[in-house]
């Protein structure tokens, strides 16, 4: 991973080369932002600039015997720690180090339920337990293996437990030297203050649309008018652009034929109907159900905009916007924001491993009532 291999966030590149050049750099780095943003690969491509032999101004060789490890992720100076189900065959994170390899390279933006899900434990919740603080203060105790910087990447560190978390602090305050702990964290209100206050802040944010429509041009074979409404729906998050384009190929399952569906069957009150529907959608992933959550909020959002505004200032084409344009109609000041709160419940009730049918059939029956209220602005006859 290179800085060259890392979508956007070039104040915050420039800011990490130029520490690097100083040679002043902070021991313990906070690498914070939304979901999407990049902050692993961020601090991966980071790592790889510090133990590279040829370094230039820019960006690691990628040449170099150091480059060429660290772009496997297998330096024996980078250290990975991550979040897992602990189980007997998996105390620590080394008997699951091959696995996060695969899926970083595999999709650097990947979301913590994507690697939980690939592990299998999408209805159990991962920690980093103590056992790996421990394996993390042995590794670190080591000599490095090419005598220059030895740098333990902790992803999420708001899944470590109290005990893990307090076992690393008095190492965050006093590492050994020449260690480097580059913590990369999606939620830092959940940290430890403890943990927070040793360590240097380097703070991303959402991607422009720009940066993220030019990556699915580069990377998938969406038009560009595809890759523009996917971008403004992913709303700077890469790691759901890259989920709803791959989703967008999959017939009558993609997201706009499911929401068209959706709401007709809540408009028409068809409670059998909507069974079938929730029975089929309850078949997919956990994942997939909350990407399909957060398209559903923008369809809203686009219809309230339709609805009240000017069409031009609606970013959609197609079936999308032959639908809209009668379905707006039914999206008023009335309901608008109980749906979308409603929504956005769900998909966090999602993350909290709720039953997908109970909570699938419990949304379609509200909004089924709020489709049926009527706009406010309106006058409705005696």
């Amino acid at each position: 991973m290179r800085f060259r291999d890392v979508t956007g966030q070039e104040e915050l590149k420039q800011i990490l080369r130029r520490s690097a050049g100083s040679e002043r750099i902070a021991h313990a780095q906070l690498f914070q932002g939304p979901e999407g943003s990049g902050m692993l690969p961020l601090a991966l491509a980071f790592a790889s600039y510090l133990l590279c032999e040829r370094p230039d101004v820019n960006d690691s060789c990628g040449e170099c015997a150091s480059c060429r490890m660290t772009s496997k992720l297998a330096h024996p100076d980078l250290h990975l720690s991550f979040p897992f189900s602990v189980k007997k065959e998996f105390p620590d994170c080394d008997a699951l180090l091959r696995e996060f390899r695969d899926a970083v390279l595999a999709q650097p933006y990947m979301a913590y339920h994507d690697w939980m899900e690939l592990l299998d434990g999408e209805n159990k919740q991962g920690i980093i337990p103590v056992k790996e603080s421990e394996n993390i203060l042995r590794k670190l105790s080591l000599k490095s293996f090419a005598g220059r910087y030895k740098i333990q990447v902790i992803w999420l560190p708001e899944k470590m437990n109290t005990q893990a978390a307090n076992k690393l602090l008095k190492l965050l305050e006093e590492p050994p030297e020449s260690t480097l702990f580059l913590l990369v964290t999606e939620h830092e209100e959940q940290l430890l203050r403890t943990i927070v206050s040793r360590t240097q802040s380097i703070k991303g944010d959402r991607l422009p649309d720009e940066e993220v429509k030019n990556y699915l041009l580069t990377r998938t074979s969406l038009s560009e008018k595809e890759a523009e409404n996917i971008s403004r729906l992913a709303a700077g998050n890469l790691r759901d652009a890259l989920f709803i384009a791959s989703e967008g190929n999959a017939g009558e399952d993609n997201p706009f034929a499911r929401f068209r569906d959706w709401m007709r069957l809540c408009y028409k009150g068809d409670v059998p109907g909507i069974q079938k529907w929730v029975l089929r959608g309850s078949e997919f992933s956990r994942e997939s159900l909350k990407g399909f959550l957060v398209y559903s909020l923008h369809m809203i959002r686009e219809s309230l905009v339709l609805n009240y505004g000017d069409e031009k200032l609606v970013h959609l084409s197609g079936e999308e916007m032959d639908f809209l344009r009668k379905f707006s109609a039914f999206i008023h000041k009335g309901n608008c924001r109980k749906m979308m709160e409603d929504l956005n419940e769900a998909a966090v009730q999602l993350e909290w491993n709720a039953n997908a049918k109970i909570l699938l059939t419990d949304l379609s029956l509200r909004l089924r009532d709020l489709l049926k209220v009527p706009d406010p602005g309106t006058k409705i006859k005696a």
